[in-house]
């Protein structure tokens, strides 16, 4: 029975090597397919998963940051801006009246003198533009 045992250990040796041949070069094999296609993915869907819940924060922080900031600037604004607005009407309508009183007042005291002076309007334009 030699010849047994010499073929159980050629047998044991051989069915050894090619298991671990064929085993090393499919689990290779088996592991870059598979573990590619896991990691890929395992990577796509965590993009997926980050650029949606990224998308969905920024827009809900954008929303509520952008809200408050609006409705603390905005009513600061409005009011400053319409403020000024309505000190810039109250100067322009007060220079306007004060021209049109110191326009009166000129051409009262003009129309007097020409008057008195019995000299005609354009007379005394030209005698004031000498002066």
């Amino acid at each position: 029975m030699p010849g047994a045992a010499i073929s159980a250990t050629i047998g044991t040796t051989v069915r050894a090597t090619v298991r671990a041949a064929i085993g090393t070069a499919v689990s290779a094999t088996v592991r870059a397919t598979i573990g590619a296609a896991v990691v890929s993915a395992w990577y796509a869907r965590r993009a997926t998963v980050c650029g949606a819940f990224g998308t969905t924060i920024s827009a809900t922080i954008r929303t509520a940051v952008g809200t408050a900031v609006r409705g603390a600037f905005g009513t600061t604004i409005s009011a400053t801006v319409c403020r000024a607005l309505l000190l810039v009407w109250i100067l322009l309508w007060i220079r306007h009246a004060s021209s049109r009183e110191s326009n009166a007042s000129t051409r009262a005291i003009i129309s007097r003198t020409a008057r008195d002076h019995h000299i005609h309007m354009g007379q005394l334009w030209e005698q004031l533009g000498r002066i």
